[in-house]
């Protein structure tokens, strides 16, 4: 509590230094903090703050942090920040390095007033809240759609020293309360700006994706939680091999495999797969049809004719495209919270390989009966423009 306390007496005395800059005509600096480019959630927000004359805006790319990590970890996450600058530079973000040489970057040294993180998971110390905090505002929404009802969503020692934490729905904030007392205290809500990406019209990119435009064309992303794991939303030890099979088999149809960004590793953590099977489910999605690992995927969902996916955010942002959904369900899994609950209603759920194949061939005649539902569904849960609702929340606090 006292920790908490500090960190909002430090952002108090930042926002007057803000508010100081901007009366002698100085831009407020706004930095997103960016580990894995798959989870790249600001598009929107970027943009709306890039084309605003009052903000200096850049992309900080870093690496997951490796405890101990060994050499070839190290490597790794070298690897990893090159990739993540790779992406947001060929984009045409302005784009700094936050770690280089085997070294995390302070980042005090962007003078950033404010900075935006893209998830809670394996930060470095030098960059976690409680340090940050003592030279700029911190920021977090969440890089997923938050549909479960998981109290990771809400942790004391990375949410509760945000400076503000903007959330999608109400009905979360209150979740969060039940928590823990005090839990929404710095919670904002101002829709998902994920889904501002969402909404907007596909454009031709996602097509280069897809073997055959003209083919009934089928995303396949599967999850990461299996039974070691709280979640436990993964279905792959049930599905996995028999929808890669059911794809071989239906030539009329066409297939983008898109696994979460832990999926192989989680994958031979659970004993599924040795590394080598691993490598060659996945050449054998790659001989039939595509694989896409990183983010920036929304034009191929909205090019798409239809998912089958076991992950959660997945739920709400293929939702807004209008398109039918096959949620593959785990009943040991974790519950999903009123939103979830709402969202899950447009879709289709199916916990057998028998019915999941009759769905997609009900789907792929055309017999959509939950068509209008979501329709409704995306107008009463799903509001528009976080992006423009981050952006007046900021200026309202900083004027």
């Amino acid at each position: 509590m006292f920790r908490s306390m500090l960190q909002h007496f430090r952002y108090a005395n930042i926002i007057n230094r803000i508010r100081g800059g901007i009366s002698s005509g100085r831009k407020v600096r706004v930095l997103f903090l960016v580990r894995q480019n798959s989870k790249w959630s600001y598009q929107s927000l970027y943009e709306a703050l890039a084309q605003s004359g009052g903000y200096e805006v850049c992309v900080a790319t870093s690496a997951m942090m490796r405890r101990k990590a060994t050499a070839e970890q190290l490597a790794a996450m070298e690897a990893e920040t090159n990739e993540n600058y790779e992406f947001f530079t060929r984009r045409g973000l302005h784009t700094v390095r936050a770690y280089a040489g085997g070294n995390f970057v302070d980042l005090a040294v962007f003078q950033p007033d404010i900075v935006f993180y893209d998830q809670p998971w394996n930060l470095p110390r030098i960059h976690r809240p409680q340090r940050v905090s003592r030279f700029a505002l911190t920021a977090y929404s969440s890089y997923s759609v938050e549909i479960a009802d998981v109290a990771i969503d809400y942790t004391a020692k990375f949410h509760r020293l945000l400076w503000r934490y903007f959330t999608e729905d109400d009905s979360n904030n209150r979740r969060y309360e039940r928590y823990r007392r005090g839990n929404s205290a710095n919670c904002v809500t101002t829709g998902h700006p994920k889904l501002d990406t969402c909404r907007q019209a596909a454009s031709a990119d996602g097509q280069k994706y897809w073997r055959d435009m003209h083919k009934f064309k089928i995303i396949y992303a599967p999850h990461h939680t299996f039974d070691d794991d709280s979640l436990r939303f993964a279905t792959f030890q049930r599905n996995g091999r028999y929808i890669l099979e059911y794809a071989k088999m239906h030539p009329e149809t066409t297939w983008l495999f898109k696994p979460h960004p832990r999926f192989k590793e989680a994958v031979i953590r659970a004993g599924l797969m040795s590394s080598e099977e691993v490598e060659a489910y996945y050449a054998a999605w790659q001989e039939i049809g595509s694989v896409y690992t990183q983010g920036d995927y929304f034009d191929i969902f909205k090019t798409s004719d239809l998912m089958l996916t076991d992950c959660c955010s997945f739920l709400a942002e293929y939702l807004l495209t209008g398109k039918p959904l096959i949620r593959l369900s785990n009943e040991g899994a974790v519950g999903l919270n009123e939103l979830g609950r709402k969202i899950c209603a447009g879709g289709y759920s199916v916990t057998s390989n028998e019915e999941l194949a009759a769905q997609i061939e009900r789907l792929k005649r055309g017999e959509d009966s939950k068509k209008a539902e979501r329709t409704a569904i995306i107008e009463v849960v799903l509001p528009l423009s976080a992006a423009a609702n981050i952006k007046n929340y900021i200026e309202e606090k900083l004027q």
